[in-house]
């Protein structure tokens, strides 16, 4: 890399910790229209109204990247690195020109004195706040994200009505839930953003007598960034009311598909893998048994190498588990923010796989397996033996990222029981 190439280094995220304050919008009793149906709130709405919610900015930065991801020209980089990771790059070099830092469990902003510098950070701030916010509450199922444009959606499925809301996701429960995403500078212009909000549920038809409304149909939520301690408000502000929603089974279960057809995408390039995934998601045959696409995954004892060039496997708690994926050069892996860039600075290979169990319920038809598989939160691991080193990553739905000084032999299993190396017998 030229002395003269500029990198944004991902690392200088700071990492602590911040509780968001969250409330509800309570509107005025002369707004009728906007007054809340009889019901109880989601439990994940009372939960976080009542105690808050812990958030972290780098995973806020990786979530406002979202906002750019399709649209990042990669040709201005140096170096590799995903797409995701690139648009989690662009998104912090913005957001970091308010100087964000975590003082006493807050997240605070410095005053940067310029109205466009406050409303560009704002919005992407609080893109990032909005989908970090749902699914650490558990409140979206992250794999369904899915960002609007100009009305329709980056996936197949042609027009929707959607007000011109953000995002669109599904919840654990299958149901569906449109997410409009507002930013502000200690607190102003809230009553503008309201309006906004009010006037795209309104487009959407959730202003209309008897509609289904509430935040298992389209929720609003306003991310405030405050610079001084004087009136300091709430951090997030929830607009709209709960009502149960329609369930959308089979259109949660082809959103997963594609989130694990980009995954490979991005770790085996556009290969094959990718592509029978993409397809097999837009497949009006899906749900029925003789679906030809289902057959091209593979089988238990006759794996597709369409979906990897090895198998990493690991051992844990009395069970063993298998990533397909491949080897890559050190620096083109995204790392976590918790490792820092220095820490696997002398580890020159990756690796990065998906759980094999993630193809095996796809291809057995076994999707509510699929919509409720969970890892837990995300594990980082050491593992030393003898002249081997490698640091690991594991992610809630499943995806594996390694760091390595040597790539191993292909007959080792990595025991997380003893942090070490098995040689596997043949």
């Amino acid at each position: 890399m030229s002395a003269n190439s500029i990198v944004i280094d991902l690392a200088t995220v700071p990492s602590q910790m911040f509780k968001a304050r969250i409330k509800e919008y309570s509107p005025p009793a002369s707004h009728k229209q906007r007054k809340c149906p009889t019901g109880a709130a989601p439990p994940w709405v009372i939960q976080v109204t009542k105690h808050g919610q812990l958030m972290s900015l780098p995973h806020l930065v990786d979530h406002a990247g979202s906002h750019f991801v399709d649209s990042v020209n990669p040709g201005i980089f140096k170096g590799g690195g995903t797409q995701r990771q690139k648009a989690a790059a662009l998104a912090w070099a913005l957001i970091s020109m308010v100087r964000p830092s975590i003082d006493q469990g807050q997240l605070w902003v410095k005053d940067p004195q310029d109205q466009d510098i406050k409303r560009l950070c704002s919005e992407i701030l609080g893109v990032g706040a909005a989908l970090h916010l749902l699914t650490a509450a558990g409140a979206i199922d992250f794999r369904t994200i899915d960002k609007f444009k100009g009305g329709k959606k980056n996936t197949s499925g042609g027009q929707k009505k959607t007000g011109n809301f953000d995002y669109e996701a599904f919840n654990h429960n299958g149901q569906k839930l449109l997410i409009e995403a507002k930013g502000t500078f200690n607190g102003k212009f809230m009553s503008g953003h309201r309006k906004s909000i009010e006037k795209k549920l309104g487009k959407s038809g959730f202003l209309k007598p008897g509609a289904a409304r509430g935040y298992s149909s389209a929720i609003g939520i306003i991310f405030a960034t405050w610079s001084t301690a004087t009136k300091r408000g709430c951090d997030v502000e929830l607009l709209d009311p709960e009502h149960e929603g329609e369930r959308f089974f089979e259109e949660h279960v082809r959103q997963v598909i594609r989130f694990y057809a980009r995954r490979f995408a991005e770790f085996m390039g556009e290969g094959p893998g990718a592509v029978r995934l993409f397809a097999l998601a837009d497949s009006a045959e899906l749900f029925a048994p003789q679906e030809p696409l289902l057959k091209r995954l593979g089988t238990d004892r006759n794996e597709s190498r369409a979906f990897f060039r090895v198998i990493v496997r690991i051992r844990r708690e009395g069970r063993e588990q298998a990533f397909m994926g491949g080897f890559w050069e050190g620096g083109g892996v995204e790392l976590p923010y918790s490792l820092r860039a220095k820490a696997a600075e002398h580890l020159r290979y990756a690796f990065t796989g998906i759980d094999l169990a993630i193809l095996q319920y796809i291809r057995e038809r076994r999707f509510k397996e699929l919509l409720d598989y969970r890892q837990g939160d995300e594990e980082l691991f050491v593992i030393r033996s003898d002249s081997f080193q490698g640091q690991f990553s594991l992610d809630e739905y499943g995806t594996l990222r390694g760091w390595m000084n040597e790539i191993p032999p292909p007959d080792v299993i990595f025991d997380l029981t003893g942090k070490q190396m098995v040689q596997r017998n043949r």
